[in-house]
């Protein structure tokens, strides 16, 4: 058996492992690149702050922080005269939308709150539900920024007159 033999018999680890190796390498060097993640703040409406460092007309405006609203239910029929007084709460990020939220019957109730305007009118919906197929569907009117009333059913038939402050 003469040299030439042994090296075409011997298995080629060496080219392996330096594919292997160079591999490795390669994965290793992109790696940084890989991880750089941008995080980028967005406006409650959905408006891109402008970056830091930014002067003038491109600086950012505050948002106003969210607000959280009284929501005091007062038995208007039979059904919710049962249950009594019912004190929730709206919170509202300022954007039309806010989080709706109640106990009824030993159960929290939640859900969402919208408000539209049209000149002076400011007039608004309110869902909640449990876990458990409860319901509750109010209309309202705000008549300051801080302050409203409307009307609130139950799945079970039970009407509240509601009245909203903050």
């Amino acid at each position: 058996m003469n040299a030439s033999n042994t090296r075409h018999n011997r298995p080629a680890t060496g080219t392996a492992t330096t594919i292997k190796t160079r591999g490795i390498l390669a994965m290793v060097g992109a790696l940084p690149l890989l991880t750089a993640c941008h995080v980028v703040p967005v406006h409650p409406d959905g408006r891109v702050y402008p970056p830091p460092g930014t002067h003038g007309a491109q600086a950012a405006i505050a948002v106003p922080a969210s607000v959280t609203f009284a929501a005091r239910l007062y038995p208007a029929n039979e059904a919710a005269a049962r249950t009594g007084i019912i004190a929730g709460s709206v919170t509202s990020p300022q954007s039309g939308k806010g989080v709706f939220t109640l106990p009824y019957n030993g159960k929290t109730l939640s859900g969402e709150s919208t408000r539209t305007s049209i000149g002076n009118l400011h007039t608004g919906v309110a869902n909640a539900a449990s876990t458990r197929g409860q319901f509750v569907r109010c209309t309202y009117r705000m008549t300051s920024q801080n302050q409203g009333s409307g009307e609130c059913e139950f799945s079970d038939g039970a009407r509240f007159q509601m009245h909203v402050s903050g």
